[in-house]
């Protein structure tokens, strides 16, 4: 099954527990609802290097980023935002 989750402590732990360690979303942080994607990238400031390759120019239009272990590490929970998309 999947489905758009809160983002909350917990499910970021789960999405760290099976991987994942970035989450993209195509949202700007002001806007009023922000959909998240888990996904799994080893070299970020590849990542990025390729967006701006594919023709995405910094920082406009690039993807929202959201590390996982950072926000672990550095948020409330009441600092998080948004929903991510998840299959249990």
């Amino acid at each position: 099954m999947v489905k758009f989750e809160k983002v909350t402590r917990k499910v970021l732990m789960y999405l760290k527990g099976r991987g994942y360690n970035i989450l993209t979303s195509n949202n700007e942080l002001i806007d009023s609802v922000i959909y998240w994607f888990p996904e799994r990238i080893d070299n970020i400031r590849g990542y990025m290097r390729e967006l701006n390759n594919l023709g995405y120019e910094p920082p406009l239009n690039h993807p929202t980023l959201l590390r996982i272990e950072e926000a672990l590490e550095n948020m409330k929970e009441e600092e998080l935002e948004g929903f991510v998309f998840i299959s249990v």
